[in-house]
């Protein structure tokens, strides 16, 4: 478990003693003592800084073989003129300490421009494949992709000096579109392709395989976009992809029940064709509330 001391304290988090706490706990729910040190009441974390003058955070954890984990996230800094992102990516040993074999001291970070890493997957060979997006200026985030060797360098063999901007066939121009659930597959990998296209009010989804050069392999699975329109635009939305390529998608909706107002949650499930599963509820989507079931 990842705490950052900005979801703890609600001031600056420059008042911090450190930004981040990484806790562990046993498959029983108990804190885990042969990680970190002890601290506060006994619990054994660890805590650590990443720089930046502003804030940094963390997106993603990642469990390794040996025990070990990376995290991958952003730092914000303040150049001058406005606020700025680098990514970052670094590497734990399994007792929770930077491993000093990966990068510069257990990390990397990647500069220039504003720069946000969101995921990483682990290739077959041990490589790393990153997912993040480039501000251009125009307020947009071009998606990119990064690759490092095992040992957290940036792959110049990859795209233009590592890094790389795919092609993703985007049908819209004026909104983001870019790469999510980043996971391994084969040799390469594969990810939710997304466009969210505000002007045109679609959104769009699709299982895309890439190998490990980022370069498109097969055909992609394009999740129902009449469906998904429609999903969009409730309150609460929340995505879980199978490795089938079955999707859940969940979201909240305010109901009015008389004179009082309840929430009714809402399980939609797409084939691994894309389409919506019609064995799943009622075609396709099975609605609760806290009481229970409703449909």
């Amino acid at each position: 478990m990842l705490v950052s001391c900005s979801e703890v304290y609600y001031d600056s988090p420059q008042t911090c003693p450190a930004p981040h706490y990484l806790l562990r706990l046993t498959p029983g729910g108990s804190n885990d003592t042969n990680f970190g040190a002890s601290g506060i009441n006994g619990v054994n974390y660890v805590d650590f800084e990443l720089g930046g003058d502003v804030d940094a955070y963390a997106d993603q954890l990642v469990p390794l073989a040996d025990g070990g984990f990376l995290l991958v996230g952003t730092i914000v800094t303040y150049d001058g003129s406005g606020y700025v992102g680098d990514g970052w990516l670094a590497r734990f040993t399994a007792t929770g300490q930077f491993d000093s074999s990966f990068g510069q001291n257990g990390m990397v970070r990647q500069s220039g421009g504003d720069v946000n890493f969101d995921e990483v997957a682990v290739l077959a060979d041990g490589r790393l494949i990153v997912s993040g997006t480039l501000y251009d200026g125009n307020d947009l985030n071009d998606s990119f992709l990064a690759r490092y060797t095992a040992a957290g360098q940036l792959d110049t063999s990859f795209g233009q000096n590592g890094v790389l901007t795919p092609n993703l066939a985007a049908t819209c121009t004026t909104d983001d579109a870019g790469l999510a659930f980043l996971r391994p597959v084969g040799a390469g990998f594969e990810a939710l392709r997304y466009e969210d296209c505000e002007d045109e009010e679609t959104f769009k989804l699709a299982a895309t395989r890439f190998d490990a050069d980022a370069q498109l392999v097969g055909t992609e699975v394009v999740y129902d976009e009449a469906a998904l329109r429609i999903l969009t635009a409730s309150d609460t939305q929340a995505l879980v992809w199978k490795e089938d390529r079955t999707l859940v998608w969940v979201d909240a909706r305010t109901e009015r029940v008389g004179f009082e107002a309840r929430d009714v949650f809402a399980l939609t499930r797409f084939g691994a064709n894309g389409a919506l599963d019609s064995s799943f509820g009622t075609d396709g989507t099975s609605t609760f509330t806290l009481d229970g079931l409703s449909g």
